[in-house]
């Protein structure tokens, strides 16, 4: 198996370097948030970015609506249109709205179309600027062979319950995409904590997503160990901001390392017939 290892306790000089104290602007960073990420989500081999109308939504390996343009008026018309075409293709839909989002009424729109809300998640935000994360001991490692993808996935399908197994060539094909890094951390050789960091091209985001760690070793530090690393990372590409969907079970870890909650984000399923 070939790996990139970095090891933890390197990080603390990386991240011990900015200002203290500063104060977000939140309305400032979800507005570059929504033109530069959700306004711009990335192609991969499996996914392609389609324009529909007002909608713009990512196609392939999943169904994502990211952002759309329609008032209150027409809304009813565009949310129908959509969700008539992935029915009609007998495919899942997601449809992600944070509570900043316009509209006031696509919330009642995407329920009258069969939509099914999924508990609500904390959009979070840390400053690269100020931020200060030491780490010590943990043996975290960029996956990018397939052998440690499979490490990653078993790790995946343990902490959060997915069959994700099933979608290993889609993340295949991501290990070669630069504005992709997928990490797994082990404990004495064995498989603890997964997760991952995607690039917004053009923009000052990083998106953390993952950050799965397996029963035996929670409370260890993982978590936290994978989240500094993604950040070494980040600074290294010259990003500003790290946003996550933070569960409420990972937000207290995260708030604790200086992440700020933004807003709170529905995702809307429309299950395939």
């Amino acid at each position: 198996m070939v790996y990139i290892r970095i090891q933890s306790q390197t990080l603390g000089a990386v991240l011990d370097q900015a200002p203290k104290g500063k104060v977000l602007d939140s309305k400032e960073i979800l507005r570059l948030y929504d033109t530069q990420v959700r306004a711009n989500p990335v192609a991969t081999p499996s996914l392609k970015v389609v324009t529909s109308g007002q909608v713009t939504r990512l196609e392939g390996a999943f169904n994502f609506i990211c952002n759309w343009t329609f008032d209150e008026h027409t809304a009813p018309q565009a949310v129908a249109a959509q969700a008539s075409y992935f029915k009609n293709l007998n495919q899942t839909l997601m449809w992600r709205v944070y509570d900043h989002d316009q509209p006031s009424n696509i919330g009642d729109c995407l329920k009258a179309q069969g939509f099914k809300p999924s508990p609500k998640g904390t959009m979070m935000v840390l400053s690269l600027e100020h931020t200060d994360i030491k780490e010590a001991g943990h043996d975290i490692r960029r996956v990018t062979k397939t052998d440690a993808l499979k490490d990653y996935l078993k790790i995946s399908q343990a902490a959060f319950g997915d069959d994700e197994v099933a979608d290993f060539e889609y993340f295949e094909q991501l290990l070669v995409m630069d504005d992709f890094a997928f990490f797994c951390g082990y404990a004495d050789g064995i498989p603890a904590v997964c997760s991952h960091l995607q690039i917004q091209p053009n923009s000052v985001f990083g998106q953390l997503f993952g950050g799965g760690v397996s029963e035996a070793f929670r409370g260890k530090g993982f978590y936290r160990a994978s989240v500094a690393t993604r950040v070494a990372l980040a600074r290294v590409r010259g990003l500003k901001y790290l946003t996550t969907e933070a569960r409420e079970t990972s937000r207290p870890i995260l708030e604790s390392l200086g992440f700020v909650a933004l807003t709170k984000e529905t995702t809307w399923m429309l299950s395939a017939e």
